[in-house]
């Protein structure tokens, strides 16, 4: 069942009241749209948590939703006629995720992780976007940072090897995911991203997943701290591994403050 559905809960609060702690506050398309746009849109904001693998925007029906991720991942995902998943993209802190009509059918967006949201009625967030250009010009932004990065995903599946797009993803996930810089010079990553999605989303398998990051541990690249957690050693060895010298500089994530963001900024299931 779609989130659209789903009966407001006690912890359910309206979005002025929980703008000014949110991490994605002066991220993403809330710190881009400018104040006139966010003066209106915050008093109309929903805030919502939801556990992993929730069904969030089925694209065989009607949306009356659109999202802000506040927390945690999202993830576009299709199946093939053989059954096999195919994830096509991510949602991110400080992303809008709405229903396009330009999104490939039988496609969908679940929680890859736990998450917090903040909901808003579509006509209302239409009427907004249609008389403010602040907010047009946040959104289109957007748009063309998801494009990039789905163009890069459509290079790297094409002309990479398994185990470079692996590399590839952990030198990217410093960029998105929460990282922290330890007294050694080396990055603690979390990864909260589950195997079988990271697999889903890079067309490999979760044992290869496992045997790569293990070579990379072997090779003192990385340290695995535990199936969630690495210490990357040596971040400029992981982007030449993934030949992703010029991905990891130019492909368009949101600010997500960078290796300011600790452990505790990912979200515990509900």
């Amino acid at each position: 069942m779609a989130h659209d559905r789903l009966v407001p809960s006690a912890r359910d609060l309206h979005g002025a009241s929980r703008c000014q702690p949110c991490p994605s506050r002066r991220t993403g398309i809330c710190g881009a749209m400018g104040p006139g746009p966010f003066a209106i849109l915050g008093p109309l904001a929903r805030f919502v948590t939801l556990p992993r693998d929730h069904l969030l925007i089925d694209e065989d029906a009607p949306a009356a939703a659109v999202w802000i991720v506040r927390r945690g991942v999202l993830r576009v995902q299709r199946y093939g006629a053989d059954g096999r998943r195919q994830i096509m993209g991510l949602f991110l802190p400080g992303e809008v995720t709405e229903k396009l009509s330009t999104d490939r059918a039988g496609s969908c967006v679940e929680t890859a992780t736990a998450v917090e949201l903040c909901r808003l009625d579509r006509r209302a967030f239409a009427e907004v976007l249609a008389r403010e250009p602040g907010l047009r010009r946040a959104l289109t932004q957007q748009r063309l940072a998801r494009l990039g990065r789905m163009r890069w995903m459509i290079w790297a599946l094409g002309a990479l090897r398994p185990d470079e797009r692996i590399c590839a993803f952990l030198a990217l996930a410093t960029r998105f995911l929460p990282v922290q810089p330890l007294p050694d010079g080396t990055l603690a990553l979390s990864v909260s991203l589950p195997r079988p999605d990271i697999a889903d989303l890079l067309g490999t398998s979760a044992e290869t997943y496992s045997r790569v990051t293990h070579r990379l541990q072997d090779a003192e690249v990385i340290e695995i701290l535990d199936p969630e957690h690495f210490r990357i050693r040596s971040l400029d060895a992981l982007i030449r591994k993934g030949c992703a010298e010029q991905a990891f500089w130019t492909l368009p994530f949101p600010d997500l403050g960078g290796a300011g963001m600790a452990f505790d900024t990912v979200v515990q299931p509900v």
